[in-house]
């Protein structure tokens, strides 16, 4: 499946692939400022591609921020060196990252009707890094938008090998779905990073066999991809 990386508020639809939306520079500047027209603008929009993609059998997938990996991070803008820190500690789960990522996420869904949205979080490792990083950021989101929450009806069993250090992806075979609580409702998975889309696929996959309607993911930043000897600028 082909995953295409382009500014959120600009470019085309292609409505036979999964797209990565990935929202320019002085877009997630704006997203900053509270009250900000442009932060008003992509909400209007997501909520906008929301309902069409919801009558079609595909997901849209949107990033908030960029994140840079750590070897890249002595060449990178302060300003990314920020991001990426942040976006490493609300993976930690700090409470100082959680509230700046629901903050964020807030003004991304702010014009959005997400009364009868539940949103989902994609599990963790285990059940303990799964807690730590999303049940308050959960609980805050889910308040703040008016959605569901869906944290409690997910639950990560054992634990797995994390994908960056085995160097191989696995699909989450240790979690369990409350398909008596999903079935039929719409969803909005949420993750921290997204790098080849993959853990989001198959995570809409498991929740569509529990009869969830998955249409839309979000995720606090892109992995930035670089060729050898590239550099930011």
């Amino acid at each position: 499946m082909e995953h295409l990386t382009f500014a959120f508020c600009h470019g085309t639809e292609n409505r036979n692939t999964t797209a990565t939306r990935h929202i320019d520079e002085s877009v997630q500047k704006k997203a900053r400022q509270t009250g900000d027209e442009e932060t008003e603008n992509l909400s209007t929009q997501a909520q906008a591609k929301f309902d069409k993609f919801k009558i079609l059998h595909t997901m849209i997938k949107i990033a908030l921020l960029s994140y840079t990996p750590q070897r890249y991070l002595g060449h990178a803008s302060f300003e990314a060196q920020e991001d990426s820190r942040h976006i490493i500690d609300f993976k930690s789960g700090r409470k100082f990252a959680t509230k700046w990522a629901s903050r964020l996420f807030c003004k991304a869904l702010s014009l959005m009707d997400l009364k009868d949205t539940v949103i989902v979080c994609i599990p963790a490792s285990c059940q303990r890094t799964y807690t730590r990083r999303f049940r308050k950021f959960s609980e805050t989101l889910c308040a703040k938008t008016g959605a569901i929450n869906g944290f409690d009806h997910i639950k990560v069993i054992g634990k797995r090998e994390k994908c960056h250090i085995c160097g191989e992806h696995v699909a989450e075979d240790n979690v369990w779905i409350d398909a008596d609580f999903f079935k039929g409702k719409r969803i909005l998975i949420i993750d921290d990073i997204c790098t080849t889309g993959r853990t989001s696929d198959e995570f809409r996959e498991k929740m569509e066999q529990a009869g969830a309607h998955v249409r839309m993911a979000m995720f606090l930043a892109k992995t930035r991809q670089f060729k050898k000897k590239q550099y930011l600028n």
